[in-house]
């Protein structure tokens, strides 16, 4: 009996609604805490993500624009820009910085230290200097000296970067060194970027111009040959030889020292040293020059050097004339390497003998005779000059005919004369030639620049 009431109490009572669960009243805050969530968000709750106003940087970033680690200063006033990079990110984290730095620092240290002083350097206007080391006055920074230079900032904020820019302004000499440093606040501390060292250089460019069936030039002066032997790294000059250009058939000529500009072609080299009139001796003055010593004999003497210089003038007139005017006349711009055939007959060490010997003061009428010819003294039927090559206007000339090894030193030698017109140096010497025996002497008599040359490629005295 009881079992069976149970049973029946049991099923009436699933048959009715269940009573609705107690529920305590609560506050919002209270509901917020309470472990009851309503899709996955507590009862009540609002929440706000922490504030990003902060700053954290990244890194600093420093470029030079100077290729290869190298300050080529042909201008002894040229700059280059230098350019820190910092970027950052916003943050919440208190311990971040507050604001952006807004300057960056600039310094620079040389390598190897120290470099060049001033007065161990050439002096290429009075009171300036290639050199910078020791010269209080010396600008490094656009408009700053010493070794310090600080700029302000500017603020990329869509990219979350800073950028800060200066020019730097080496020494010219080569040889000297910089390494760069950026620097930029970063709390307590800095941020910073240093540069490779960076060295001075000097550069030789000439464009090559070849005469038809001349390519001694684009043969020999290739920068590699240049750079192997000649134009090496302690000479602290790079060389570049430009595009190879040919010549025109209108201007070949096998001597430009004969060129005629009003002509616009070549001087007749068989009927140009014959005498004139006025540049021919008297039977007379013949005769009293080779008599018996005394006044006459003096004097007639005197009156055939006059006239053998007034000879020799006239050549050497139309000679310069043509050097001055076969290049411009035949499309060759300055600062060019000429592949020529020759220069003059009277001037050119392969020139036929044929040419350069003339026959105008034979004999032994005039066998005491001699004329003046660039320190040279020569009989005038003599070849004068045994050039292979020569710097003129701007322009270094290389003749044919000699060999490979040769043409390669008469390239690095005119190419070394040329280098005083592309940037600041002293003289190798008288002429601009050394006193000693080296690649820039005379006669290039060694195939590689002396110490003392490669000093003054580099800018010192």
């Amino acid at each position: 009996m009881g079992i069976v009431a149970d049973r029946k109490a049991f099923f009436e009572n699933l048959s009715k609604d269940p009573p609705p669960p107690k529920v305590e009243a609560k506050s919002l805050s209270d509901a917020g805490n309470n472990a009851s969530t309503l899709g996955g968000q507590p009862v009540g709750s609002t929440t706000s993500p922490c504030p990003q106003d902060k700053f954290k940087l990244i890194n600093l970033i420093l470029t030079v624009n100077a290729p290869n680690d190298k300050f080529v200063m042909n201008d002894p006033n040229r700059t280059f820009e230098v350019c820190a990079t910092v970027n950052y990110e916003k943050s919440s984290d208190p311990n971040d910085l507050a604001a952006l730095p807004t300057e960056v620092k600039f310094t620079f240290t040389d390598q190897p230290s120290p470099n060049t002083n001033n007065t161990d350097s050439f002096e290429y206007i009075s009171g300036k200097y290639l050199g910078k080391n020791n010269d209080t006055a010396a600008v490094f920074w656009e408009g700053h000296s010493g070794n310090i230079s600080t700029v302000p900032v500017t603020n990329d904020a869509t990219n979350k970067k800073m950028t800060g820019k200066v020019n730097f302004k080496p020494s010219g000499v080569g040889g000297d060194g910089y390494k760069i440093k950026a620097a930029v606040q970063n709390g307590a501390g800095e941020l910073t970027d240093e540069s490779h060292t960076i060295v001075v250089w000097r550069k030789i460019k000439l464009e090559a111009y070849e005469m038809p069936m001349q390519n001694h030039v684009s043969t020999y002066g290739t920068k590699a040959i240049m750079e192997a032997s000649f134009y090496t790294p302690d000479t602290f000059v790079e060389y570049e030889l430009g595009a190879i250009h040919n010549i025109a058939n209108t201007h070949k000529v096998k001597y430009i020292g004969l060129w005629s500009h009003s002509a616009n072609s070549q001087l007749n080299w068989a009927t140009h040293p014959q005498k004139l009139p006025s540049e021919t001796p008297t039977a007379s003055e013949i005769a009293d020059a080779n008599g018996p010593s005394g006044a006459a004999q003096t004097a007639a003497k005197a009156a055939i050097q006059a006239k053998a210089n007034a000879w020799r003038d006239r050549i050497i007139t139309a000679y310069t004339s043509g050097l001055d005017n076969w290049a411009t006349d035949a499309g060759v711009p300055v600062n060019s390497l000429v592949a020529i055939e020759f220069e003059h007959p009277k001037y050119s060490a392969h020139a036929p003998d044929a040419d350069s010997i003339t026959n105008e003061w034979g004999g032994s009428d005039f066998s005491w005779l001699t004329i003046d010819v660039e320190g040279e003294t020569p009989h005038p039927d003599d070849r004068w000059i045994g050039g292979v090559g020569l710097s003129r206007a701007n322009c270094a000339y290389i003749t044919a005919g000699d060999s490979a090894a040769a043409t390669k030193n008469t390239i690095a030698h005119e190419a070394g004369h040329e280098t005083k017109n592309q940037f600041k140096r002293k003289r190798f010497g008288s002429g601009d030639h050394s006193a000693s025996a080296g690649l820039m002497d005379p006669f290039g008599s060694l195939d590689a620049f002396t110490n003392d040359e490669k000093k003054i490629l580099r800018g010192l005295t």
